[in-house]
């Protein structure tokens, strides 16, 4: 069984910060937190986005257009579950990094601030693309994590015969212990569960055309998503919806350990054939180098940027801005024939104050430009929308 927790500190601008599923220092001291009552209420909208997220992460797998992970045979689409929503928000509320031991799967984001009532489901939805960046460290063919590293969350989002969700979230504090004195919690259940010992996540395929080719009873292939959809092809069922009543609970089905699983906003529906889908750039490392003279110091910010089959990528234009002090800076460069981009930021004071580094945009012709498969630090994909600056510090 694969098992983790995702704890996500931010502060003002999102800093992501990924555990393992043992407890966090913060709540070996606390051990038990409190949730403020007037916050923590999920939409019908908020639902439905929620569930567009999931399916398109799995239609992105599927399809294979992960860039690590094969492509799917069975893959479900999901729909919600109001029994699964109430104990997930039952769990959430709770404000503690353990889990609920249920008979479903299950997959824990939490989020801690300075500030109070900062949640948007945006937010929200951005633990979802934590969850996924996951695929980048799982093996299918020996169906295990990279050594040292985390994908338990990714296969329970995949887990091809998960075909409810339902999900909650609690607002946490405020604590005394702890820089972060508020919390988000985000809580979502699966089933029927998804990591099971010693089974894949999904029924694999090297063909574009058995893609959603072994739908069960009741689904129909819809190849454009990667999916087996709920209903049949002429007449979709109306259960796709979040506003459909609740399904049966899950609590008298057979019984499955669940594990720790963990987007900015849901990214784009998958397209048809995943051949045909350009590759996504990224930023694959950054390194800083940083120069003193005459009391003061020049650090410089070096991106290097690939695509999703390892590649260099050049010819990339960068629309960047660093703030130093009280004074923000704009400037653009462009990746050379190594894929590299150098930011190179002005001579500064001798004093110790850090450099915030922000990317305002990237261009990459004939590729999508995709912030959260960038570098992760600190458990945060660097210049993502969860993760949009980078903090350079004087030594």
């Amino acid at each position: 069984m694969r098992t983790g927790a995702a704890i996500l500190l931010i502060t003002f601008r999102l800093v992501e910060v990924v555990f393992s599923r043992e407890k966090s220092l913060r709540y070996e001291k606390r051990e038990l937190g409190r949730h403020l009552a007037d916050g923590g209420v999920l939409t019908e909208a908020d639902k439905q986005e929620l569930v567009i997220a999931h399916n398109t992460h799995r239609g992105n797998t599927a399809l294979g257009n992960t860039g690590s992970q094969p492509m799917a045979t069975d893959m479900l689409e999901m729909v919600w579950d109001e029994s699964l929503a109430i104990s997930s928000k039952e769990h959430a509320e709770k404000c503690v990094s353990e889990h609920s031991d249920g008979e479903y799967g299950e997959n824990l984001f939490f989020a801690g601030s300075t500030k109070d009532k900062w949640d948007n489901i945006a937010k929200l939805v951005s633990g979802l693309q934590v969850w996924f960046n996951e695929q980048m460290y799982y093996n299918f063919d020996v169906n295990d994590c990279d050594e040292d590293k985390v994908c338990g969350h990714y296969t329970q989002v995949v887990g091809a015969s998960s075909a409810r969700i339902g999900c909650g979230y609690a607002e946490c504090g405020p604590f005394v212990d702890t820089s972060y004195p508020f919390e988000v919690t985000l809580v979502c259940q699966y089933f029927p569960p998804g990591n099971y010992n010693g089974e894949k996540p999904y029924t694999s395929t090297l063909n574009n055309a058995d893609v959603a080719s072994e739908c069960p009873v009741d689904y129909y292939s819809d190849p454009a998503s990667g999916l087996c959809k709920v209903g049949s092809i002429t007449a979709p069922s109306p259960t796709a919806s979040v506003t459909s009543s609740p399904v049966a609970s899950p609590v008298a089905s057979p019984v499955a350990s669940p594990v720790a699983s963990p987007v900015a906003s849901p990214v784009a529906s998958p397209v048809a054939s995943p051949v045909a889908s350009p590759l996504s750039t990224y930023v694959s490392e950054v390194d800083v180098k940083i120069r003193e003279r005459n009391g003061r110091w020049k650090p410089t910010l070096e991106l290097s940027l690939k695509d999703t089959n390892g590649g260099k990528v050049k010819g990339v234009d960068i629309s960047y801005e660093y703030t130093y002090g009280n004074k923000t800076t704009s400037n653009k460069c462009k990746t050379n024939n190594n894929g590299l981009c150098m930011i190179k930021i002005k001579n500064l004071a001798s004093n110790v104050n850090p450099v915030t580094v922000v990317l305002n945009s990237v261009t990459a012709p004939g590729a999508n430009y995709n912030s959260e498969l960038n570098v992760v630090h600190n458990g945060c994909p660097l210049f993502s929308s969860s993760c949009e600056e980078y903090e350079i510090l004087k030594p």
